[in-house]
């Protein structure tokens, strides 16, 4: 019986330490809830409420379908945003619009263009529940949205997320 339990006991340490070992595990979903927020181009506003991300994954929930994320670049790079998965009782489209700090006047932010496979935008849109065709081109409502943009170290970008007043959940991915 004692060599029995000993091997069931060895056997689950090995499972777990297989698990712990998984690169998968290293790329946790993190789940996020965003208070409502009103459009802003004041910094000082938007670093009061935006909802600090970093690199990795998250679910993020906006309450009442609109609000702010903020990204700090830990190092100079190329950086990639992928919003998807958006659902939402209305169906209607979303749609995230990019912001960054003047870079004279850090008191206020602006729209900022950034690369996507359909050219370059500030507006990112978003099909929601999996609904797509809203618009041509870089307007158009997709299932999935990535924006690329370069940013230097403690590089600030806003990320202005909105879908009415709506419960909306998403999934961004940063790299």
């Amino acid at each position: 019986m004692r060599k029995k339990v000993q091997r069931v006991a060895a056997a689950f340490m090995a499972l777990m330490l297989a698990f712990a070992l998984t690169p998968s595990a290293a790329y946790a979903t993190t789940n996020l809830t965003v208070g409502q927020a009103d459009s802003s181009t004041e910094t000082a506003t938007l670093n009061k409420i935006a909802k600090t991300v970093k690199v990795g994954s998250y679910k993020i929930t906006f309450k009442k379908g609109k609000g702010y994320l903020k990204f700090k670049a830990p190092k100079s790079k190329l950086y990639s945003f992928t919003f998807s998965n958006v659902m939402a009782k209305n169906g209607a489209s979303a749609f995230v619009q990019v912001q960054t700090p003047y870079s004279s006047d850090t008191h206020y932010s602006f729209s900022t263009e950034v690369s996507t496979k359909g050219g370059k935008s500030t507006t990112l849109w978003l099909g929601v529940n999996g609904k797509t065709g809203y618009g041509t081109g870089v307007n158009e409502a997709l299932k999935s949205r990535t924006a690329k943009m370069n940013l230097t170290k403690n590089g600030v970008v806003f990320f202005y997320f909105y879908n009415m007043d709506y419960k909306t959940t998403t999934t961004l991915k940063i790299k």
